[in-house]
């Protein structure tokens, strides 16, 4: 089953050429979550390579190379209550 999730770093440009959108508006990522620190971390591949979300109230909030790595954030992340 997918997820679908919201990139927070997407913005929507004029297509003028020189601005970037900073990926897609959305993710998706087919596997299971892990919940770590009251955020959920899902993997997917990216250029085949494997990506870490940090996922905070269906907003992609950190992204990371490893699982202990989004762990990591995860904390810090829920250390500042950030987004509640």
């Amino acid at each position: 089953m997918k997820t679908t999730y919201k990139n927070s770093w997407h913005k929507k440009y004029p297509a003028d050429g020189w601005r970037k959108s900073l990926g897609p508006e959305f993710y998706e990522s087919d596997s299971v979550p892990v919940e770590y620190a009251g955020l959920l971390i899902y993997q997917r591949q990216e250029f085949g390579y494997p990506i870490f979300d940090v996922v905070q109230n269906g907003i992609c909030v950190s992204q990371r190379a490893g699982l202990n790595g989004a762990k990591q954030a995860a904390e810090v992340i829920a250390s500042k209550g950030e987004g509640k």
